[in-house]
């Protein structure tokens, strides 16, 4: 994804006067990012809210839920860490835009593969939880 951004992105930010796409790229990119950071807090403390359940009381005992809990907070941090870097890339000046965008690109498509893997353990959990 790295790459691919920084071989096709100069028609992209050829005309900023024209074009303010990286910018508003940028601007919901960190928005969804802290959505999403949001949601994956809010699965953590509901399932920390029901601890007395058997399957996580069988996941605490064979650590399971830590290495559950530590994924889901690793993923977090790459949230906070694209905020970051979204954020910043709204005050890079113009000749740094796609080197900005390049890093932007690469840390937005590693996070999404840590939510999807953070997304997928919630869904396994959910759904033994709910067939009992």
């Amino acid at each position: 994804i790295g790459w691919l951004t920084w071989k096709y992105a100069d028609p992209y930010l050829a005309k900023l006067n024209d074009n303010n796409g990286p910018y508003e790229l940028a601007k919901q990119i960190s928005s969804i990012a802290g959505v999403i950071l949001g949601f994956v807090l809010a699965g953590i403390s509901i399932l920390t809210a029901v601890m007395d359940r058997t399957l996580i009381a069988n996941m605490m005992r064979t650590g399971h839920f830590h290495n559950f809990v530590k994924q889901a907070f690793y993923g977090c941090g790459w949230l906070m860490v694209l905020i970051v870097v979204s954020l910043g890339s709204l005050v890079v000046p113009a000749e740094y835009l796609k080197y900005a965008l390049t890093v932007m690109m690469i840390v937005t498509s590693y996070t999404v593969i840590e939510l999807v893997t953070t997304a997928t353990r919630f869904y396994n959990i959910i759904t033994v939880m709910s067939s009992r």
